[in-house]
């Protein structure tokens, strides 16, 4: 396992693109994660709006189909945007993140909050839709915690 990560760090370490990205100006970097925090939030939340409805809390007047039909075009671009802009910073600092507790508790996180969202989601009772948001607003906070651990 060891020999896969190292693999995986000079990999995306040593490209075009992570060079240009640390090469570049401080503000690449902010920009790339002030993109990351607004996909966060854009995603956390859209299926914010979706659970409140699901869970009976708010938006009582209105369909849970009509809440989630607008909201989840949002889902998918903030998750895009995040995955995008997080893949980039990545690529900038491998061996950093792979040895990070704090990043490898996000990342099996996300690929928890991802499978539940791609094939249970669908179904939206009240504990899927409740474990989703549990589990998205977990990588968010695993997230933030990369930067001090």
């Amino acid at each position: 396992m060891s020999s896969i990560v190292e693999w995986l760090s000079e990999v995306a370490r040593n490209n075009a693109l992570s060079h240009w990205i640390r090469q570049s100006s401080h503000l690449v970097i902010a920009g790339l994660q002030i993109v990351h925090v607004f996909g966060i939030i854009l995603l956390l939340g859209a299926l914010l709006f979706i659970g409140l409805r699901v869970l009976h809390t708010a938006f009582a007047s209105r369909e849970t189909a009509e809440i989630s039909g607008s909201a989840l075009p949002l889902v998918w671009i903030g998750l895009g945007l995040a995955v995008m802009s997080g893949v980039l910073m990545f690529i900038t600092s491998p061996g950093v993140y792979l040895h990070n507790p704090a990043f490898k508790l996000k990342m099996a996180l996300l690929l928890a909050a991802a499978i539940i969202q791609v094939f249970l989601f669908r179904r939206m009772t009240r504990t899927i839709v409740a474990l989703s948001l549990i589990l998205w607003f977990a990588v968010g906070f695993a997230g933030r915690a990369i930067a001090f651990v």
